[in-house]
């Protein structure tokens, strides 16, 4: 009679709800897989977006974690390809950072210049523009650079410092 009825009922609920259950499982386990680690995460966004500055950007940034120069640098320019308006200063500057790890300087150089153009408030590209001068004793080529600087950041008193000790050097 009815107790039957009510125990098969009880019985589909729950072979529903474990099949459910292990559906969910499934599910997470194999999404988890693409969160492993930062690489796989962001190649896994581009199987469906290859149009995202970002995620190249963020990928590049995640195989430059990890040493893969080559991938990193390649990952970059695609940032930097798909950037039609050129408005996104962070690859060029990152670009610039992965030619200096492999030594290229007038590369990076060429790069952080880049990210200046594009963004002037992009202070990091200053930052390490105005060492590459100054480590290669091209200070003529710093000047304008930290002049520059110092509009955009009026208070950095380092920049200030420098260029002030600039000027007094005798000029080449």
């Amino acid at each position: 009679g009815p107790d039957f009825l009510v125990s098969a009922g009880a019985r589909l609920t729950t072979i529903f709800l474990l099949s459910y259950l292990t559906f969910l499982a499934f599910t997470t386990v194999k999404t988890n897989l693409n969160w492993k680690d930062p690489m796989t995460f962001y190649n896994h966004i581009l199987k469906y977006n290859r149009r995202s500055i970002r995620v190249w950007n963020n990928l590049g940034m995640a195989y430059a974690d990890a040493n893969e120069l080559d991938k990193t640098i390649n990952a970059y320019k695609e940032a930097i390809a798909l950037d039609k308006e050129n408005i996104s200063a962070p690859p060029h500057h990152n670009l610039a950072n992965a030619y200096l790890a492999c030594g290229m300087k007038e590369e990076a150089i060429k790069e952080y210049k880049k990210a200046i153009d594009i963004d002037e408030r992009f202070i990091y590209s200053y930052n390490n523009l105005i060492s590459l001068y100054l480590q290669a004793g091209r200070h003529a080529e710093a000047i304008p650079i930290l002049e520059k600087k110092l509009k955009v950041s009026p208070n950095d008193n380092v920049a200030r410092d420098i260029l002030n000790t600039l000027y007094k050097l005798p000029k080449k």
